[in-house]
């Protein structure tokens, strides 16, 4: 249990994990074939006992080890309530800076926290905020990216 616990329980360990969880459900299509059988109903349940479960069971970082289970039931019901949007605009846009908002997030939630993060007792507000100036910083530097692409363009076409 001592192994376990100090080696593989690690928040590195259980991201991997849960990202190699995110393949084997995209690789067997599981999101599909179980979704379908969802409705609405059954799916706003499935968030109420995910977030219950997860509120009761998860204590410190260090508990991450339910979120093996409870991630894929909580990505499941959410995806099968927003399958109604029609109009994808918000998640495209969100989508073409997700990469950036990920490399930032964590510098916004960790380090600059106290600084510009306003704590709360409503983790939501924590997370909002964290999304916007994760997003904010996610479009500044994607438009500097096409700055220095567009200028080593160049000087690569000016020096051929």
């Amino acid at each position: 249990i001592k192994f376990f616990t100090k080696n593989i329980q690690t928040q590195l360990m259980m991201f991997l994990i849960i990202f190699m969880e995110g393949m084997f459900v995209s690789h067997y299509n599981l999101m599909d074939i179980i979704g379908n059988k969802l409705n609405s109903l059954l799916s706003v349940l499935i968030i109420i006992f995910v977030f219950i479960a997860r509120t009761n069971l998860v204590r410190a970082a260090s508990d991450s080890l339910f979120d093996l289970v409870l991630i894929f039931p909580f990505v499941l019901a959410l995806t099968k309530l927003f399958s109604f949007v029609k109009n994808e605009w918000l998640f495209t846009f969100l989508g073409k800076y997700s990469t950036y908002m990920w490399f930032v997030h964590a510098y916004f939630y960790a380090y600059m926290f106290f600084i510009l993060v306003i704590p709360a007792d409503q983790s939501i507000f924590v997370y909002l905020q964290t999304v916007i100036y994760s997003l904010v910083t996610a479009i500044l530097l994607t438009n500097l990216e096409k700055v220095i692409d567009k200028l080593i363009f160049k000087k690569n076409y000016l020096m051929n």
